[in-house]
């Protein structure tokens, strides 16, 4: 600055411009969908936070995580550290089993209304074995699979975001094992989840039966990678 001014190292721009432009973009898309698309309050919160925070980056070319992490870009940062690629689409999963698990937490009628909903998921299912279990142990229990099912959902959400923006912001080798291995044992869960919803009331439907099958793959590939690159860090 000029004479008499104050210079603040840490409010020096450290986004190029094509990052500049493209947080100004992405941060018009996530306020948008903060106002129109998301019912999930939580969500809705979070996105216009992180719309405000982005646009922020974009208009004034500064973004603290990568001067905290010493990186000129995110383009440096996912050549020096691939994991941070997966993370973008572990986030998606992320908000995917929150909302489900909000969902039904806010919907008084999904606990009550899950022995029918068994009921129907057993009637013409084409797996025996999963039939006979909707019907002997599934629906006198639905109370319990409620709980199970809903905060399942929830925590794998929690876990998955929680991980990733830990992992990201962490410059400690052995935090970010911890968050790998976390985000390893979410993903399982929420594959556990996605062939329980398939093989329960994938037949109802082809969207049903779809959505879970590519769920199920792209969480089975992310733990493929996760485990390898564990893995790898022992040796």
């Amino acid at each position: 600055m000029g004479s008499g001014g104050v210079y603040c190292p840490h409010m020096k721009p450290n986004i190029q411009p094509w990052d500049r432009v493209a947080r100004v973009l992405f941060g018009v898309i996530v306020a948008y969908a903060a106002y129109t698309l998301f019912e999930n309050p939580v969500a809705r919160v979070l996105a216009a936070l992180g719309a405000l925070f982005t646009l922020a980056e974009g208009i004034t070319g500064v973004c603290y995580l990568q001067r905290h992490l010493g990186i000129r870009s995110i383009a440096e940062g996912m050549r020096k550290d691939p994991i941070l690629i997966l993370l973008t689409v572990q986030l998606v999963f992320a908000y995917e089993w929150w909302s489900s698990g909000w969902e039904k937490v806010t919907n008084p009628l999904f606990a009550d209304g899950l022995p029918k909903t068994f009921a129907a998921f057993a009637s013409n299912n084409p797996f025996p074995w999963v039939k006979n279990f909707l019907t002997t142990i599934a629906t006198p229990n639905a109370a319990t699979f409620a709980l199970l099912v809903t905060w399942g959902a929830l925590a794998a959400g929690i876990a998955l975001f929680a991980a990733a923006a830990l992992y990201a912001y962490s410059k400690n080798a052995k935090m970010k094992r911890w968050m790998v291995a976390l985000s390893l044992a979410a993903l399982i869960g929420g594959m556990l989840l996605n062939a329980t919803y398939f093989f329960s009331a994938g037949w109802t439907g082809p969207g049903t039966k779809g959505m879970n099958v590519v769920m199920f793959w792209i969480q089975a590939m992310l733990v493929y990678a996760y485990g390898s690159w564990l893995a790898e860090e022992r040796r």
